[in-house]
C-alpha cells in the first residue's frame, strides 16, 4: 500500500469521524452501547497492531485483524435503535472515537512500512474503513 492511498484513506476516515452530535441530539443507551462495542474493538484492534515488528509478526496478526473485522462488520449490519449504515456512523461519531481512529490510523501507517506486512495493513485499513462507513 502506497504512501498516497495510506495518505487518502487517512484523509477520509479523519472526515467520517469529525464532528460530534450536537448538544441537543441525546444518544439512548442503544446508542451508547453500540459505541462501547466499537471502542473495544478499536482497542483490540490497536493492541494486535503495536505487536507487529516484522514479517512473522505482521502475518500472525493477520487472523486477528480479521477476526476484529468481522466483528466491526457485524456492528455496523445490525447498528441497533437506527437501522441504516449512516445512522450507525452517527452514533459512532464521538471524540473518543476519532481519537482511537487517528491512534489506529499511526499504528497502521507505521506497520505499512515494515516489509512482509501489506496483508496486515490491508486488513486493518479494511477493518478500519468499515467504521467509517465507506
Amino acid at each position: 500500500m502506497n504512501r498516497s492511498h495510506l495518505t487518502s484513506l487517512f484523509a477520509a476516515l479523519s472526515l467520517s469521524f469529525a464532528g460530534c452530535s450536537s448538544a441537543s441530539d441525546k444518544p439512548n443507551a442503544e446508542s451508547k452501547e453500540q459505541t462501547e462495542k466499537v471502542l473495544i474493538e478499536f482497542a483490540s484492534l490497536r493492541e494486535v497492531l503495536a505487536t507487529i515488528t516484522d514479517e512473522a509478526s505482521a502475518n500472525a496478526a493477520v487472523p486477528k485483524i480479521k477476526e476484529i473485522a468481522a466483528t466491526l462488520k457485524a456492528l455496523k449490519d445490525n447498528p441497533g435503535d437506527d437501522k441504516t449504515v449512516k445512522g450507525f456512523a452517527e452514533q459512532i461519531k464521538t471524540p473518543k472515537m476519532t481519537e482511537n481512529a487517528t491512534k489506529i490510523s499511526r499504528e497502521i501507517s507505521r506497520i505499512s512500512k515494515i516489509p512482509g506486512a501489506e496483508t496486515a495493513t490491508k486488513e486493518a485499513t479494511d477493518a478500519l474503513q468499515l467504521v467509517g462507513g465507506r
